[in-house]
């Protein structure tokens, strides 16, 4: 899997590391959104609509992305694990180290694929499914999300990274305090954005950024098992994340360049992947023909 990934290759608020910051999120979702047909994206424009006013209120696709990590910030914490899968990195060759749990963004984007693709669904159980599935499939596509790597100092697992320390300026480390957050941050490639401010305006500048820099293969688009996702994610960790950079250290110019087209590729598939997904789960989940035409189209960018 190494091999063919080289060759394609050549958080969340501010002061947490839970995801992609809310930049990365927008970025997937808004690539996503540009690839559904106007029946799928007139579908989830509708489904947006129905909990626009859940609290944090989102009415929009794009920003809607992020709201599973609002939710959580206003004290709902029903769905921690289901941002993550711990595949574990047995670092320095301990007697046992921690499986994943079972309870994992990969069982969580399946049962909320169902959902959503489900035609005995009702409305607020498909739109509930679609808001966690615009979040969860851009959780799984961050390669920080799907690996626990157990050493001596850390023998229960450094969560995601989130225990491994970096430090220096802003410039080196975009404003993180450890490796998790700095990769959430998309080693700063890009700036914050908040999903209620002017996402609109930078967003989808961002995102046809993001697809210049990475050439479209539909090999790897094609994999539609999220299990398969996170194994990359893995592979991908161990490769970019851990290498070339120790505990306490500071992020140099070398491993900022290894570690760019990582994080261009996992954004861009993030969102090519989402979009088929979406496509037949909206579609196939739709109680009538009629429920494409509620909603006004181009929600998801404006």
């Amino acid at each position: 899997m190494l091999g063919s990934l080289g060759l394609l290759l050549l958080a969340v608020l501010p002061g947490t590391a839970t995801a992609w910051s809310s930049t990365g999120h927008m970025i997937i979702a808004q690539i996503a959104y540009d690839e559904l047909s106007p029946p799928a994206r007139a579908e989830a424009d509708r489904l947006i609509l129905r909990l626009a006013a859940a609290d944090p209120p989102t009415a929009d696709f794009v920003p809607a992305s992020v709201w599973m990590d609002g939710e959580r910030q206003l004290g709902f914490r029903g769905h921690d694990r289901w941002h993550y899968i711990n595949l574990p990195i047995n670092a320095d060759g301990l007697r046992a180290v921690k499986p994943a749990a079972e309870d994992n963004v990969v069982a969580a984007i399946r049962s909320m694929e169902r959902t959503l693709q489900n035609p005995e669904a009702g409305d607020f159980q498909r739109a509930l499914a679609l808001r966690y599935l615009l979040h969860m499939v851009g959780d799984v596509h961050q390669p920080v999300h799907c690996v626990a790597r157990f050493t001596l100092e850390l023998p229960e697992g450094d969560r995601g990274a989130n225990d491994f320390q970096i430090f220096g300026d802003e410039q080196s480390t975009a404003g993180a305090t450890n490796l998790h957050a700095y990769w959430d941050r998309t080693l700063g490639i890009f700036p914050w954005v908040e999903a209620d401010g002017s996402w609109a305006e930078e967003i989808p500048r961002f995102a046809a950024v993001t697809l210049k820099q990475v050439p479209r293969s539909l090999e790897p688009v094609a994999i539609e098992d999220p299990e398969v996702w996170a194994r990359e994610g893995f592979h991908l960790a161990k490769e970019f994340v851990y290498r070339g950079i120790e505990s306490g250290g500071t992020p140099s110019e070398e491993y900022r360049r290894r570690a760019e087209p990582v994080i261009y590729r996992q954004l861009a598939l993030g969102g090519w992947r989402l979009a088929v997904l979406l496509e037949s789960a909206l579609l196939d989940g739709k109680a009538s023909p009629s429920l494409a035409t509620d909603s006004p189209a181009g929600s998801g960018a404006r």
